[in-house]
């Protein structure tokens, strides 16, 4: 019996392909919508 090491979530590969298509549609990077959120709300203006 062997069990492989790098066995992928299929949960992230979903929650990748969806932000994919977000960022496409908004004309933004991938990068962008991860971030979202993170800044502290004392930077927001």
């Amino acid at each position: 019996m062997s069990t492989s090491t790098h066995e992928v979530n299929p949960n992230v590969l979903s929650r990748k392909s969806e932000v994919a298509a977000a960022a496409r549609q908004l004309s933004l990077h991938e990068s962008q919508i991860y971030g979202w959120g993170k800044t502290p709300p004392d930077l927001v203006l």
